[in-house]
């Protein structure tokens, strides 16, 4: 076998679990003696254990092997890790995900921390084991374990048993919690329909004895003789249950591709339906129809292909803040909601290192030291949270800390000092421009230059990062009680319902999701009075507030009212006329054109026509 054939996935399947294996160990019961997260972290380390080891990255494996054995000694002794040790897991995961980038590269898997972070793992397993060992032999330090042994096993049920299926399901349990039952005749699943003639042969995998198995089937009433023969290893079966789904990897490059070609594919059959309406062609209409419903069904599984949960970044989220928190001496509670929103995988991929430049700049600057805390009457340990959600055909990503909070007043007069900005600019600016001054190529209020911060590119890359990919940040805060920074997203490629409009002479589509209803307007042109959730809405005029032609005075009267809730706040948006529903090809707007928040994208019409996107929630003054 030639590994380098299997490279690629050796490096997608251990970062997979090398990054859920991450971000249990960084949660505050990981390590923590309960019986679950410790399972799960064991499976994680020993899968890249047993792939390394079949690479033949034999380093990578020894140290794998090294993270395993103290965890199934912890597990094995109910024991709870003191925090130095808890820390050393995480090194040692770390250490392990730049081996496995070494070997993508093609470079030596071991570089100059593994030897030492080997030594530490061997150092604390000693203890647990009762023994000293060689430090360069994890696996002589390990705890010896039970030798697994295979069971082949004849069970003959009593004729007097009620139900025999359920009493043989019964006995398969029983043997279940012995080890792992790798194969029964008949399945679990002619069980569950009643398929059973009076006998069952199992296939067991545990590392009890034949006298354990002995003993916890005699005490079954339902068997009324069993055989049970020691096997050499257990067979492959083609009798075990098949998994409920396969998989395949595809490279995202591709994905990609086929993404584009179908949109390109419903722009091209869009240019289609004029011609067939003009020919009157019912059976050319009728094949379009069914053309279109395939294209759509092909878009929404490529789409679903391509979205991942937020989760996958998770990890490395948790770690930077773990790590820093430790360096910095401040300790900080980390809390992720919406880990299952999806997002597409590009998008998330783009937003994973602007989202590490905030998270640090929270645990850095926002979250005070715990003498700083305590004195201000606030917990000693900080807290971040970082919630992802999904609005309409928008995705909302805000981190809030409880820490110092910016003071907008001091970013002023410090960007002034700077010669950032002039006097009269500074003048003139609110309280949410000045906190966007934070975000300046190479402003910073760091007293002192660090490893961490003091360089001035923290939220500049930030924004830098959220701006490329056609989003907009924005920064509250109040000063003493912490800061809460949101990103808001646009939709990926994607085929989104929208109303076309017509305003001051010009045509845009808005997005279907984010209108709750059209309203009638009054004999005098003007709007009901709406309050959608008890909110009143607010009047704006579209052509009005984009300053659509020379003179507002001399402008038509509105002929049509659409409802916008969007968030704590709604709108009445006033257009000249709504000319139907559409669904298009949104495409992001990226910098400079992305910086205006009135637009959410842009799409092109099968006559060729460019349609910006509004988002109506940026309409509101």
């Amino acid at each position: 076998m030639d590994p380098s054939r299997y490279l690629g996935l050796f490096v997608a399947e251990a970062r997979e679990h090398l990054a859920a294996a991450q971000e249990l160990a960084a949660r505050p019961d990981g390590l923590r003696g309960r019986a679950e997260p410790l399972r799960d972290l064991l499976r994680h380390a020993h899968s890249v254990k047993g792939m390394a080891a079949t690479m033949g990255y034999r380093p990578m494996a020894t140290l794998a092997h090294a993270v395993e054995d103290l965890l199934a000694a912890w597990r094995r002794g109910n024991s709870v890790p003191e925090d130095e040790h808890a820390a050393l897991v995480v090194d040692g995961l770390v250490c392990l995900e730049r081996m496995v980038a070494s070997a993508e590269r093609g470079a030596p898997v071991q570089d100059a921390e593994t030897g030492d972070i080997l030594r530490r793992l061997t150092e604390a397993l000693a203890p647990l084991s009762g023994s000293g060992s060689d430090p360069a032999s994890p696996v002589a330090a390990a705890p010896p374990t039970r030798a697994v042994r295979h069971f082949r096993i004849e069970i003959a049920l009593s004729p007097s048993a009620p139900s025999p299926p359920v009493q043989a399901a019964m006995i398969l349990g029983r043997l279940g919690k012995l080890g792992k039952v790798l194969k029964s005749d008949p399945p679990a699943a002619a069980l569950r329909i009643g398929r059973v003639d009076g006998r069952v042969e199992a296939l067991l995998e545990t590392e009890r004895s034949a006298e354990d198995v002995e003993r916890e089937l005699r005490s079954a009433d339902a068997v009324a003789s069993f055989r049970i023969e020691p096997v050499a290893a257990a067979p492959p079966s083609p009798a075990c249950p098949a998994a409920p789904a396969s998989w395949t990897r595809v490279r995202s490059d591709l994905l990609d591709a086929v993404l584009e070609r179908v949109l390109d594919l419903t722009f091209e059959q869009e240019r289609l339906a004029p011609p067939l309406r003009a020919a009157s062609d019912r059976a050319g209409a009728g094949r379009l129809d069914r053309c279109r419903a395939l294209v759509r069904a092909l878009h929404a599984d490529v789409v679903e292909m391509r979205l991942v949960a937020f989760e996958t970044v998770a990890h490395r989220l948790s770690r930077a803040v773990h790590d820093l928190s430790r360096r910095l001496g401040k300790p900080v509670r980390f809390e992720i909601e919406g880990r299952d929103v999806r997002m597409d995988r590009s998008m998330l991929e783009a937003l994973e290192d602007p989202l590490l430049h905030m998270v640090r700049n929270a645990v850095d600057h926002g979250i005070e030291a715990p003498e700083a805390r305590a004195a201000a009457g606030k917990e000693p340990s900080g807290r971040i949270t970082l919630a992802v959600l999904r609005r309409a055909d928008r995705i909302l990503v805000a981190l809030e800390d409880d820490g110092a909070g910016i003071d907008a007043k001091a970013l002023r007069l410090a960007a002034l000092e700077r010669g950032l900005i002039g006097p009269a600019e500074a003048a003139r600016l609110g309280e949410a421009d000045s906190l966007m001054l934070a975000t300046l190529p190479g402003f910073s209020t760091a007293d002192t230059l660090t490893e961490v911060s003091g360089r001035g590119v923290g939220l500049d890359a930030a924004r830098a990062g959220i701006e490329a990919l056609g989003g907009r940040l924005e920064i509250r805060s109040s000063p003493g009680r912490g800061a809460v920074m949101r990103i808001t997203l646009p939709p990926s490629l994607a085929l989104v319902q929208t109303l076309l409009v017509r305003s001051g002479g010009e045509l845009f589509a808005v997005p279907a999701a984010s209108v709750e209803r059209m309203l009638t307007l009054g004999d005098d042109g003007t709007p009901p009075d709406a309050r959608p959730h008890g909110v009143p809405a607010e009047v704006v005029r579209l052509d009005e507030r984009l300053d659509l032609g020379p003179d507002a005075t001399r402008r038509g009267r509105a002929g049509s009212a659409l409802l916008c809730p969007a968030g704590e706040r709604a709108m009445v948006l006033l257009v000249d006329e709504v000319l139907g529903r559409k669904e298009v090809v949104v495409k992001p707007l990226k910098a400079p054109l992305g910086l205006l928040r009135e637009y959410s994208g842009a799409t092109l019409l099968e006559d060729g026509s460019v349609v910006l996107v509004l988002d109506p929630a940026a309409l509101l003054p």
